[in-house]
């Protein structure tokens, strides 16, 4: 699978006008290894520098990650692409209670970057089920390191005496990871600005009380195997993977991803 960048333009529930009120990234790996990060748009400048450091919980919209599948339904053009997102771990229930089925119809869109994704969910509040959209953009995946080589490397954290779990992805310029511990749910946003000093990568979300080294993926050295420990457990980075622009192709990410490498 290629890898992805998605960042949702809006949301509507039913019949209702669409609107964006959270900040949502979605990175997957070529093996479709996915953090996805939803947080609370900041409503104030007070806000936002708070939410540019450690925020509050109360900021966090939903956060999950785990690996996704799918399959398109017929050749002919618009047809969908089914798509399900197995939540290994979830911001809203507690670590390894069972999730909701997350899945949805993938429609292209004749922006090639943009793709619209139809479903059905259940409030939370009344238990009714309803339909949803959400609009996604690809973000383009940029390099940070000379050479022109694209970097995408994934990590895991899983102690299950600790009741922890993990998840971080790297990919371009983006890092995101999660990190669930009981009921307790960490986050954090990092990004590459060509411009950064004195370092290029900075955090740009930073929610819960525990730190998750998105740092350990930022530096192109790292390899497969390599272990990071920490007070919750040992993180281990799973999968590297690169590329140049000309080796981008379906083929290639297809033989990229097809092994997870024991993830789930």
């Amino acid at each position: 699978m290629r890898p992805s960048i998605s960042q949702r333009v809006h949301y509507r529930a039913g019949d209702a006008e669409p609107s964006e009120s959270t900040s949502t990234i979605v990175l997957t790996s070529p093996s479709r290894v996915f953090v996805d990060i939803r947080v609370k748009k900041p409503t104030s400048f007070e806000e936002a520098i708070f939410l540019a450091d450690v925020g509050s919980a109360d900021l966090i919209d939903w956060a999950f990650a785990g690996r996704s599948q799918g399959h398109m339904l017929g050749d002919e053009p618009g047809k969908p692409f089914s798509q399900e997102w197995i939540h290994w771990l979830d911001s809203k229930v507690p670590y390894g209670a069972a999730t909701e089925k997350d899945a949805g119809l993938m429609y292209a869109q004749d922006d090639p970057t943009l793709t619209l994704e139809v479903g059905k969910n259940v409030d939370a509040e009344t238990g009714a089920e309803s339909t949803y959209e959400e609009l996604w953009k690809d973000l383009p995946i940029e390099e940070c390191e000379d050479g022109g080589k694209l970097y995408c490397m994934t990590a895991k954290l899983d102690h299950p005496e600790g009741k922890a779990r993990g998840v971080m992805v790297r990919l371009g310029r983006f890092c995101q990871g999660i990190l669930q511990v009981g009921s307790t749910i960490s986050m954090e946003r990092w990004a590459w600005n060509p411009h950064g000093y004195p370092e290029n990568w900075k955090r740009i979300v930073g929610i819960g009380p525990h730190t998750i080294p998105c740092s350990m993926l930022n530096r192109p050295s790292i390899n497969e195997g390599d272990e990071y420990p920490t007070e919750r457990g040992v993180w281990r980075v799973q999968e590297k993977f690169s590329w140049t622009e000309g080796e981008a192709t379906e083929s290639s990410f297809l033989e990229m991803g097809k092994d997870p490498k024991g993830w789930f």
